[in-house]
């Protein structure tokens, strides 16, 4: 049984335009010790998935699904309470914002130490000693004095890695990592990926990593989906996605990573991708890639596409799955 499974996801959310839909039907599953990297430009619903999944969106915000099951839980049918067992302990999150997600008003110790109070039932002083460990262990020097600082004495990287280490100290089932790096150095970057990838080692605890950064996932990630205009339009292990990408918005993604030994008749400027992710106000008819698709035909514009299995669990949401290099495209 999966730790995570996820069928059939969307999230609407009530505006002054109406009801507007953010993410359609998404499925994901997360299986115990594995990392599932989630990727997309800005706006494409990354972020959204991960918060539904502790029940974490804007309260404008409607989720609705098949199943969203954790440990075998339905999620979307407990209540309140037993959620909150849930959050801060089996299921935790690193949120992009460090500076709006921690508590002004309280040190940097209390909030951390707190899940360790509620959740495993920790005295003040030994929940100090453990949160002091965690904090030295993602890279915070002088662990002790910073564990009685507010948020604001502390700088922008160290409040983000004591957003790391408040996800990590109670050594959770399932870590959502949302963009887990972000204002970090690369050494430092380098120092949190492993230090994550040691705790799925040493405990089974399963990750799903929202990023950008397409070399984190190469480097990290047993399995990889690929979101565009709140759809998953690819989705496979790592090496079946990165290495043969059948939908081209994760072509677009692959061109434009600097790599230090272009493939030989690259072109010498780096690549995008024209134009921009669509507003939820105004999605395209048909494929929503299709308005800034290199390979879009009369079809695209039509209708939306069904998902194409491909081999070993891969599978595209494009028309052409599998058929993209016979469309005479130059790449």
């Amino acid at each position: 049984m999966p730790l995570l499974q996820i069928r059939n996801l969307t999230i609407d959310f009530r505006t002054l335009e109406g009801t507007l839909r953010a993410v359609y039907g998404v499925d994901l599953t997360v299986n115990e010790g594995e990392v599932v990297g989630l990727v997309g430009e800005s706006g494409c619903g990354k972020s959204q998935t991960c918060l539904s999944i502790p029940r974490l969106i804007h309260p404008s915000g409607i989720i609705s699904a098949d199943e969203i099951a954790f440990e075998g839980r339905e999620l979307t049918k407990l209540g309140e309470r037993a959620m909150r067992s849930l959050r801060g302990n089996k299921i935790t999150m690193i949120f992009q914002e460090p500076m709006t997600s921690l508590n002004p008003c309280l040190t940097v110790g209390e909030q951390l130490a707190e899940p360790l109070v509620l959740h495993r039932g920790m005295d003040w002083h030994a929940a100090e000693d453990r949160v002091v460990e965690t904090l030295s262990r993602v890279g915070i020097s002088d662990a002790r004095q910073r564990y009685r600082e507010y948020p604001h004495q502390l700088s922008g990287g160290m409040r983000q890695r004591a957003m790391i280490a408040m996800a990590l100290v109670c050594e959770p089932r399932l870590l959502l990592a949302d963009e887990p790096t972000t204002a970090l150095d690369v050494t430092v970057q380098a120092q949190i990926l492993r230090l994550m990838l040691r705790l799925r080692d040493e405990t089974g605890t399963a990750i799903v990593l929202v990023t950008h950064n397409l070399g984190v996932v190469a480097q990290s990630c047993d399995r990889v989906s690929v979101m565009y205009a709140g759809r998953i339009v690819e989705s496979g292990t790592t090496a079946h996605v990165f290495g043969s990408p059948e939908h081209p918005y994760t072509r677009g993604l692959m061109r434009s990573v600097p790599r230090l030994k272009p493939p030989a008749g690259a072109p010498v400027r780096l690549e995008s991708i024209p134009g921009s992710v669509p507003s939820i106000a105004a999605m395209p008819g048909g494929c929503p890639f299709h308005p800034r698709c290199r390979y879009a035909q009369e079809l695209c514009a039509q209708a939306l596409p069904s998902p194409v299995e491909l081999e070993g669990g891969h599978s595209s949401l494009c028309h052409f799955a599998g058929k993209l290099d016979s469309l005479g495209v130059t790449a």
